[in-house]
């Protein structure tokens, strides 16, 4: 019987002392973060959910307090809230606010979050990651996050433009453009000047005479138009003009600035196997079998010129020579059409298609225009895009669910206004972004009524959020290069920039940007142009913080 009764005591001892239940238990608390970390931007601040236990009849005030290793302040401009917090109860749940103001320093910091009350107190590992605001300049890059290049081609008072990028070592930037009717291929180190390693005099001159353009010189688009490709080489497209016509452009480097496939061309492909038609190629994109190139060339019995897709299957020859066969499609009908980018298609069987937009023209004038092709380049399905009437598409990518993100420009009252559109992998609005699939805006830069906004790149972060860049009219007298970041349900992400919207402007005249892009460390990288003292256009590079 003795036996019996000590063990029902025992029993009840243990049950006490899990539930918290014995009178003789000393008051203590336990606490749990609902994170062991915490990323927040300058100017902004974010929360982790506290709960606080109490057990023993513990009841009272408990301090909060975080500090570095070594009992060290946090660095200035780090606060948090709450410093106390009152337990008269066995569970509270509260939020601990933790806030970086617009001068705190950016880094990471590991901390040691305590909670005490009297002689009790409990530490627990906490990290704290500070971020330069999402949308401003990343200050590392050249010159406070900007890059600009000045008369290229050494010939001062020529244009140059920036139109598309990719990256090499080091951080270092690969630009595609041109400098008046030259193209042009530079290296940009991260202190933005130029890789005087890289080809001949820093840059590619005379590798075709590029058609001098008029009054459409600044939306000339070669989105995409540069790619990385074979283990570290690149590929650019374009254009070039040989008295009597425009004709594809093929070019092929290493990663110094070397052409490679001597035996064509050096390098160079033009025409495409399409004669005595203008041949243009305005966005190229890697496939499995080597790459495919977009823009305008198919000409019709009309003598329309239609939008072309060339696919190039590539294969090193026994020299080491880079070898290409191409094989063209066109979309067909009878308007005039060209395609300004392209992007894999989403098809049901998970074969490898083709997306591609650009603009068409109508009975009542142009509009927007998308076609796809199936795995050997023939038309699959194509179809208008009224919400791009009066403009162009100009950038399409697929969308992290699958769908298609695209972005360009229509007429509004009696200018342009931006338009980003999202459809269905069958080609149907998105019912869930925007306003039935469509976020049209105007006056991004503030520019006097109506203002003139146009879009040529867009991309999408792994969080589903929206990259746009063009340009748009400010207040003064000149546009100003713009990038937009949209929530992934269209609404502009107003912790971007200001409200939503990056701007830049030189200060001399027109900016503008034809590409965006992340770089392979996540940062958003703006290529395109800016106006110097002097009136004429240099390339400009940005990189700004995501």
């Amino acid at each position: 019987m003795f036996k019996q009764m000590a063990a029902i005591a025992l029993f009840a001892a243990l049950i006490a002392a899990i539930f918290g239940c014995n009178e003789d238990t000393p008051p203590d608390f336990r606490v749990l973060p609902s994170e062991s970390s915490i990323e927040i931007y300058q100017g902004d601040s974010g929360s982790v959910g506290i709960t606080l236990s109490a057990y023993g009849n513990f009841r009272g005030n408990v301090n909060i307090d975080l500090k570095l290793p070594g009992g060290r302040d946090l660095p200035p401009g780090i606060t948090y809230e709450p410093h106390s917090v009152n337990v008269d109860r066995s569970t509270i749940n509260f939020d601990l606010t933790i806030s970086a103001s617009d001068t705190a320093p950016v880094g990471s910091y590991n901390t040691a979050m305590s909670f005490s009350s009297g002689k009790i107190s409990h530490s627990i590992g906490f990290s704290i990651t500070v971020y330069p605001p999402a949308g401003s300049l990343d200050e590392s890059f050249a010159n406070n996050g900007v890059a600009i290049v000045n008369d290229v081609t050494q010939n001062q008072g020529e244009d140059d433009l920036a139109y598309s990028v990719a990256f090499g070592n080091n951080r270092s930037l690969y630009v595609l453009g041109r400098s008046n009717d030259h193209l042009i291929a530079y290296e940009i180190k991260t202190d933005g000047s130029l890789d005087q390693t890289f080809a001949e005099n820093n840059v590619y001159l005379d590798l075709a005479q590029m058609r001098p353009l008029d009054e459409d010189t600044l939306d000339f688009d070669l989105d995409r138009a540069v790619q990385l490709f074979f283990g570290g080489g690149y590929v650019v497209t374009g254009y070039a003009y040989d008295d009597a016509n425009d004709n594809l452009l093929i070019a092929s480097f290493d990663p110094d600035g070397k052409l490679l496939s001597k035996d064509l061309k050096d390098g160079l492909i033009a025409d495409a196997g399409l004669k005595n038609v203008n041949d243009r190629g305005y966005s190229i994109m890697e496939t499995r079998s080597g790459y495919a190139i977009a823009g305008m060339g198919y000409q019709n019995s009309g003598n329309t010129e239609q939008l072309l897709l060339a696919r190039d299957y590539s294969a090193y020859d026994d020299d080491g020579n880079l070898q290409h066969f191409f094989k063209t499609s066109a979309a067909g009908g009878e308007g005039y059409q060209s395609a300004y980018s392209l992007t894999l298609a989403n098809t049901a069987d998970a074969s490898e298609g083709y997306f591609a937009v650009g603009e068409t023209s109508t009975a009542i004038g142009r509009t927007g225009f998308w076609a796809q092709f199936d795995s050997d380049g023939i038309l699959v399905a194509s179809g208008n895009l009224d919400a791009f009437a009066g403009g162009r598409v100009r950038s399409v990518i697929m969308s992290n669910d699958g769908g298609y993100l695209l972005a360009g420009y229509r007429m509004g009252d009696n200018s342009f206004d931006m338009v980003v559109e999202k459809l269905k992998a069958n080609g149907s609005p998105d019912a869930n972004f925007g306003q039935n699939g469509l976020v049209v805006l105007d006056n991004i830069a503030g520019g006097s009524s109506p203002g003139a906004d146009r879009a040529f790149s867009l991309i999408q972060d792994r969080d589903g959020r929206i990259l746009v860049a063009g340009r748009s009219f400010s207040n003064g007298h000149d546009d100003d290069l713009i990038v937009v970041r949209f929530n992934p349900d269209g609404s502009l992400d107003e912790k971007f920039g200001e409200n939503g919207v990056f701007s830049y402007d030189g200060g001399y005249g027109d900016d503008g940007a034809f590409e965006i892009t992340f770089d392979p460390y996540g940062m958003i990288v703006v290529v395109g142009y800016t106006t110097n003292v002097n009136g004429d256009l240099d390339t400009l590079a940005l990189r700004l913080n995501p």
